[in-house]
């Protein structure tokens, strides 16, 4: 597949656009309208699942890509307050020092399993518990973290 991406090229999933900046090496180096680098690893969950490809752009005169943001619409997870992901992080943290990391992933029937775990620590908040007496940390993020695995699980199907 990497024989048919060329730099300067741009795909889509059909709502984000990543352009190609190297190809080298049997690997494909994009950057999304963010700046952020995405590499292979991502390119293999992204690109053969989504084949749209629009006509090749000069990176160097491109506005799209350097003095505009197209990014009206978009998730804006710069929006989630800094305290809950560092909660959240705490959790995953104690859980790959408890399990092991990303563990998580590959949980039997893990969906059913993660929606009742949030739901033992809502049931512990709602009687008055604000800490799991487990791990130390904040039931909340308990149920944040829980909802996330949700939600990626959802996501992967």
């Amino acid at each position: 597949m990497t024989n048919d991406i060329k730099v300067g090229q741009v795909w889509t999933d059909g709502g984000r656009d990543v352009l190609v900046t190297s190809v080298f090496g049997g690997r494909v180096y994009f950057r999304d309208r963010y700046g952020l680098e995405i590499s292979d690893m991502l390119e293999r969950a992204f690109l053969t699942k989504h084949t749209a490809l629009h006509e090749s752009v000069d990176v160097s005169t491109t506005d799209d890509y350097h003095d505009k943001k197209h990014d009206a619409g978009k998730s804006r997870p710069d929006l989630i307050p800094g305290e809950a992901l560092l909660a959240v992080g705490a959790v995953l943290e104690y859980g790959a020092r408890k399990y092991t990391e990303d563990s998580w992933r590959s949980v039997p029937d893990a969906e059913k399993r993660y929606r009742a775990a949030a739901v033992r620590h809502l049931c512990a908040i709602l009687s008055g518990e604000e800490t799991d007496p487990e791990s130390g940390l904040d039931h909340w993020a308990h149920v944040a973290c829980n909802a996330l695995f949700v939600l990626a699980l959802r996501a992967g199907k």
